[in-house]
Order: C-alpha cells, then sequence, then structure tokens
C-alpha cells in the first residue's frame, strides 16, 4: 500500500511540474497562443501575447466568441476550413481591433481533444505579420509603377550583374526578362560597349556619386538610339552601397526631329534676316511716299476749308470788336464757334493721320475712325457729286489695332472708290460684328474691276489710274497692313455697276 501511494504521489508531481512547464510556455511565448470551443466558438483562455495581438485584455477575451474579433470578410473562409479540414490549417488573415484597425496574423489552427474525450477545442496560434503585409504591398505597389513606366529602370549589384529590369529596358536590349535578370551587362551589351559606356560611369557611381548623361548609342542589338540616362548608388539597409539603379528615357524620335528642325531653323533663319530687312527697308519707304501722296490729296481737298471758318472768324470779330454786343452779334459769335469747331477737327484729323506710326495696338473703335475718314474727305465727295450712306453697327466691338494704320487703309480703299466713279454715285459703307471678328465693307457704283485684274490688284505697283492719279502702292500696303493683324481683305466687281470692298479683322490680334 505505501509503494502505491509513494507511485501515486511522484505521477502526480510529474503531473504539476508538467503543467507548470506547460504555463511557462503558453505565458511566454513570442506567438499569440488562444485555447478555442470547438463547437460554440467561445474563448477559453488566451496568453498576454495574443490579447496584445488582439487589443484587448486577457480579462475582455475570456468572454468573447473568436468570430468577433475576425474581420467580416474573413469569417466565411475560416467556417470553411474548420469545417472542411479537420487536421488544422493554416492561413493569413486579419483581427480587427476596438479601435477599428485591423492586424494582419498569420494563423495556425490544429483540433485539441481532452482526456476524458467529452470537450473538443482548436488551438490557434498566431504571429503578427502586419509589417510584412504593408512591405510587401509596398513592394507590389512599386512593382506596378516600375513594370507600368515607360522609361527604361535597371538594377545591377556591384559585379554587375542583373537584379531587376523593367519591360521598357528589356526591350532596349532586345532581350527577355530570363536571358537579363541573373545576367551580367558585359554578357548583354559586349566587352566594347560595356567597358567604353557603363563600368566608368558605374565605378563613379559606386563610389556614392549620381551620374548623369545623354548621347547617341550605338546598341548591338537595337542600332542607334539617343538616350538621356542615370545611375543612382544602391544603398543596402546598413548604407552600404551595394550596386547601382539604371534610369532613363529613349527620347531617339525626338531627337531625330529636334535635329531635323534645327537644320531647317538655321537654313530659315537665315534667309528670313534677309528678307526681313528687304522688306523693313521697303515697307518703310512704301509708308511714307504713301502718306506724302495722300497727305497732298488731303491738302488740296481741305484748303479752302480753313479759308472760310477763318474768314468767317474775321468778320465775326470784326462787328463785335466795333460795338457792344447785341442779339444780333450774340449770334454770330455762336456761329464763329461752330466754324472753329470745325477747322480743329479738320486740323485734328490731318495731325493723327500725318504723325509717325507708333506700330502700338489699342483698342480701336472702327465706326469712328470710319467717321473720321468720312469728315475729312466730305468736301471732294460733295465735288464730285457721290453720296455717302453709312450702315455702322451699333454693337461693334473695339478692335486691338494700330489705329494710324488702320485709317490709312480705310483711307486709301475710299479714295479709290471715290476716283473710280465719274459723274454722280455712291459710296456705301458697312460695319457689323461676325463672332470674333469685325466686317467693313466698302461698296461703291463706280466703273468696276475687270476678273483679269481682280488678282493684281494688290500686287505692288499695279494700278488702273494713270501715274500723276497714283503710285500702285496704296492697296499693296493696305493688304500688308490687314494681313499684319490677323485679318484679311477680299475684293467682289463686276464691270459698269460697282466694286466692294471686305475687311476682316479679328477683334483680338494673336
Amino acid at each position: 500500500m505505501p509503494e502505491n501511494i509513494i507511485a501515486r504521489k511522484q505521477a502526480e508531481e510529474k503531473l504539476r511540474l508538467s503543467e507548470e512547464r506547460f504555463r511557462t510556455i503558453f505565458e511566454e511565448a513570442p506567438l499569440g497562443v488562444a485555447l478555442i470551443d470547438s463547437l460554440t466558438g467561445q474563448i477559453h483562455e488566451v496568453n498576454p501575447k495574443f490579447a496584445s495581438i488582439a487589443g484587448r485584455t486577457r480579462e475582455e477575451m475570456a468572454h468573447m466568441n473568436w468570430m468577433s474579433i475576425i474581420h467580416p470578410d474573413d469569417v466565411q473562409e475560416d467556417l470553411e476550413n474548420m469545417s472542411e479540414k479537420k487536421d488544422g490549417f493554416n492561413l493569413d488573415k486579419r483581427y480587427v481591433k476596438p479601435d477599428g484597425s485591423s492586424v494582419w496574423v498569420n494563423m495556425t489552427i490544429a483540433p485539441v481533444t481532452t482526456l476524458d474525450k467529452e470537450n473538443r477545442y482548436h488551438l490557434c496560434m498566431v504571429e503578427d505579420i502586419t509589417n510584412r503585409k504593408q512591405q510587401e504591398e509596398r513592394w507590389y505597389q512599386s512593382e506596378i509603377i516600375v513594370s507600368s513606366s515607360t522609361g527604361i529602370i535597371a538594377l545591377m549589384d556591384k559585379n554587375y550583374t542583373y537584379l531587376a529590369a523593367n519591360p521598357a529596358y528589356l526591350k532596349i536590349v532586345q532581350k527577355t526578362y530570363d536571358e537579363v535578370i541573373g545576367n551580367k551587362a558585359v554578357n548583354i551589351f559586349g566587352e566594347e560597349f560595356f567597358n567604353k559606356v557603363i563600368r566608368p560611369r558605374a565605378e563613379r557611381c559606386m563610389n556614392g556619386e549620381e551620374v548623369h548623361f545623354h548621347d547617341w548609342f550605338d546598341f548591338p542589338f537595337s542600332g542607334k538610339r539617343y538616350l538621356e540616362v542615370n545611375y543612382f548608388p544602391h544603398y543596402g539597409v546598413n548604407k552600404e552601397i551595394r550596386g547601382f539603379v539604371v534610369s532613363g528615357k529613349d527620347i531617339t524620335e525626338r531627337k531625330r526631329a529636334e535635329e531635323e528642325l534645327e537644320r531647317y531653323r538655321a537654313h530659315l533663319e537665315e534667309r528670313v534676316e534677309e528678307r526681313t530687312q528687304e522688306l523693313e527697308k521697303s515697307q518703310k519707304q512704301l509708308l511714307h511716299s504713301e502718306k506724302l501722296a495722300s497727305l497732298g490729296k488731303l491738302t488740296g481737298a481741305i484748303s479752302h476749308e480753313f479759308n472760310n471758318p477763318l474768314h468767317g472768324l474775321r468778320n465775326i470779330l470784326d462787328i463785335l470788336s466795333s460795338s457792344v454786343p447785341s442779339e444780333k452779334e450774340a449770334r454770330l459769335a455762336e456761329i464763329g464757334k461752330a466754324e472753329c469747331d470745325r477747322m480743329a477737327r479738320m486740323i485734328t484729323g490731318l495731325r493723327d493721320f500725318y504723325k509717325p506710326s507708333s506700330g502700338k495696338t489699342s483698342p480701336t473703335c472702327i465706326n469712328k475712325c470710319l467717321e473720321g475718314i468720312l469728315t475729312l474727305q466730305i468736301k471732294l465727295l460733295n465735288e464730285k457729286n457721290i453720296q455717302v450712306s453709312r450702315n455702322f453697327s451699333d454693337k461693334l466691338p473695339p478692335v486691338e489695332a494700330v489705329e494710324d494704320q488702320i485709317k490709312q487703309v480705310l483711307l486709301n480703299i475710299i479714295q479709290n472708290c471715290a476716283d473710280s466713279i465719274s459723274g454722280e454715285g455712291q459710296i456705301t459703307v458697312t460695319t457689323e460684328a461676325q463672332s470674333s471678328n469685325v466686317i467693313i465693307k466698302i461698296a461703291d457704283t463706280g466703273c468696276g474691276i475687270s476678273e483679269d485684274h481682280i488678282k493684281d490688284i494688290f500686287e505692288p505697283f499695279f494700278s488702273t489710274k494713270t501715274t500723276i492719279q497714283g503710285t500702285g502702292l496704296g492697296l499693296s500696303i493696305s493688304y500688308g497692313i490687314i494681313r499684319d493683324h490677323g485679318g484679311d481683305i477680299k475684293v467682289e466687281s463686276e464691270l459698269d455697276k460697282g466694286t466692294t470692298f471686305i475687311i476682316t479683322l479679328p477683334v483680338k490680334r494673336e
């Protein structure tokens, strides 16, 4: 009997020591460990590590169901595994913490049966792999970016062995991924290219320098290509240089286009410079001579108009100075004022026309320009029995233009219309807005222009007039001015019926 007691005591001591060892392992294990009721899913017990991973206390977890900590998207997978895989399973899954954040774990579950075989449990062991999952996600995103890049990207170690290369790089070297990765650069490019192009720059890079270069490269496999290339040191976790990263772009087609354009540009600049100097000289001469010719006509037409208001002013002043002003004298004074105003307007118009062109654009009212030109020409038109009809749009926007140049064009065309009329006639001036343009139509009832001559009327020195009447430069200069403003002049004409000049000016100059 004493021997049986001793044996039982020894067995109990062994069991106690075994339980203590198990408890120590359970409590101190670096992995999270939990015992879960197989039938109800109730958590029976967890160790400190499991509670820490789940973000709860052990006391809180002793009253929870395992499904309450599993991410909703992962519950069904767990149920299926526990039902189908009787011997246990391993998978990555997510637990949800009280604050709503998720933690990734690698979970291993195995069934456990108690000695009485009545209570069934599952032993669950978990490892927090959140950092690993985040790193995998970053690597995955980086892989997508690198693979999607149209630029070339490759990674080589210090022995010039390829560790990575994206599709754009493989296209340049015309190799497959398996042919490049693990292979050395000298085997891909050949010794001559490797020693001349790659090695010298790579050595600088692996000494800590960033290397940038671009040039034409004659590849042994894809021919002559122009590349922008960058070498960056590749640092390990301890900041040691482990190799270098190659990045860059193949800009062959752009470079060829640039070189071709440069050749054309150099030739074109030379020709443009020559022609510009010639045209500037000619334009200055033509503008000056045309203004002088127009000024001569204006001076003859308005000289009589200057004398009349001056004579009227003199008589009024004589009357006013010889007596105390009466009602009649006051009326004469008003007449004098009107005459003075008319003289001032004509002088202003003449001054504006003759002053040198500044070449600066400003918002210009076309209706006002036309009214001013017609005022200056009214004496000449009246003497020739030419009536003027105005159809001015009251919604005409101002035009960005050099005002005195536009006035010169309008004066020249109105003078041409007047010259084409012999006897009584009419000039109709119309303005209208169309989209982003202003349209000016100047029509006469003159002799018209033949079809043979219409195509030549804007050519320099072409004229159907005598040399006394004109130089043949007015319409040519007018055409150039309008084209410089981004506009256009068209002519519609019929012999013995008249001519219409149609001027189109953009509201905004490009």
